[in-house]
């Protein structure tokens, strides 16, 4: 893509592709320039493209500790739960199922999710959305937007922060941010994000924990030479977690009325996820103020379900009897790989001031899928005593699905 510009602006000093400037420490509620539609650095007024940008500041404002509390604030994005974990994210009519990190794709299914929809935001700077089909930067998929999440990036100056949270339902966080130069000249830097969250909720019989850690090195490697490493690890562990949620009406046809409280998993009901990224990159400045930047993802997700909810039936309104439990076993273990490859710079023609980047992906996805599949049994008494106890199943293996993807 190109695009005019003013031939007197001055060329940063890092390459602004493809993250714009950080926002944790502007106080602002929208940034300078973003790359995500085009991947040149553009303000917002230039971009082609309807976009929204939620700034560290923002978040911090609104509490948004995760995803779903981020997008929910976010114009033009509707947010639906479908039950205690799972969450769908929609624009303009469709899901949405593209997922960057810096600018780098990431595969997503909507299937078994593997924890996207319940990333934690401690250790993102910012993130950008853009709404509409974005192909040019994002590959295949569908035409609703495409959510770009800014991690943070070490400071030339030391800071350092510790929040504590305590809220409703026994809700207590931790998070800790270190961030500063490892050498007296300034040219290593790093900084770490730590978060521990032990939550109930409203619901009965539920818990939650997160153990995120997440660490980031940039060394200038010359003066024209900045090479990135990171590793960001997320766990999340659920137990009784509900599998969809319970009948609106009674076998009569009148409406149930169950209490907000009321939560019809077993107690043993679970679903855990494990993230890990590790990521690379190095940017190179070259001459007439051109730059190069080869990054390289690996990513690891596994999530470990063994689910079990009084879901099923409609129950008779005198008795409550009449229910059956959905009850499932699924595990999954997806590896994916993402080279990403970028040269950017200006030049001149009819008098005007250019830019032009171009660049290639490839990404490589597999998942391992032990098939274990559904039961149905029936509750075995009146859905007015459920309590969340229920024996667990033994569900056996039936088989295996590998998934692999590939795009360029």
């Amino acid at each position: 893509p190109l695009t005019t510009g003013n031939p007197k602006r001055a060329a940063p000093t890092i390459p602004a592709w493809p993250r714009g400037p950080p926002t944790d420490d502007s106080h602002s509620y929208t940034t300078g320039s973003m790359a995500s539609a085009t991947g040149l650095p553009l303000s917002i007024r230039e971009t082609p493209q309807s976009v929204t940008v939620i700034t560290r500041q923002q978040m911090d404002d609104q509490g948004s500790n995760n995803i779903a509390d981020t997008l929910r604030r976010a114009p033009g994005v509707s947010v639906q739960n479908y039950d205690s974990e799972r969450w769908e994210f929609s624009s303009r009519g469709l899901p949405i199922t593209n997922f960057q990190y810096d600018g780098v794709n990431s595969t997503y299914d909507g299937v078994y999710d593997y924890g996207t929809t319940s990333t934690d935001m401690a250790v993102y700077d910012h993130l950008e959305i853009i709404k509409g089909s974005s192909g040019l930067m994002s590959g295949s998929g569908d035409p609703s937007a495409t959510v770009n999440l800014i991690r943070k990036k070490p400071t030339k100056e030391f800071k350092a922060s510790v929040t504590g949270t305590v809220g409703s339902w026994d809700n207590y966080r931790t998070e800790g941010d270190i961030s500063g130069p490892l050498t007296e000249s300034g040219n290593v830097r790093g900084r770490f994000v730590g978060v521990y969250q032990d939550r109930s909720s409203y619901l009965d019989h539920y818990q939650n924990t997160k153990d995120i850690a997440y660490g980031i090195l940039e060394a200038d490697l010359t003066p024209d030479t900045l090479l990135t490493f990171g590793i960001d690890q997320q766990d999340t562990r659920s137990r009784g977690a509900s599998w969809t949620g319970f009948p609106m009406y009674f076998s009569n046809g009148n409406r149930t009325n169950f209490s907000r409280s009321f939560n019809p998993a077993a107690d043993w009901s679970r679903r855990d996820f494990q993230n890990q990224t590790i990521f690379a990159s190095v940017q190179q400045k070259l001459a007439n103020d051109w730059s190069l930047k080869v990054s390289l993802d690996r990513k690891r997700s596994q999530h470990d379900t063994l689910l079990a909810s009084a879901s099923g039936g409609n129950p008779d309104q005198v008795t409550g009897e009449g229910m059956y439990m959905f009850m499932g076993k699924y595990k999954g273990d997806q590896v994916q790989n993402t080279l990403d490859v970028n040269l950017s710079g200006p030049f001149s023609l009819l008098g005007r001031e250019h830019e032009l980047i171009m660049g290639f992906m490839a990404t490589r996805s597999k998942q391992d899928v032990p098939v274990y599949g559904s039961v149905y049994p029936p509750v075995g008494g009146s859905i007015y005593d459920w309590r969340g106890e229920y024996a667990k199943p033994n569900i056996p293996r039936s088989g295996q699905n590998d998934i692999v993807q590939r795009q360029t």
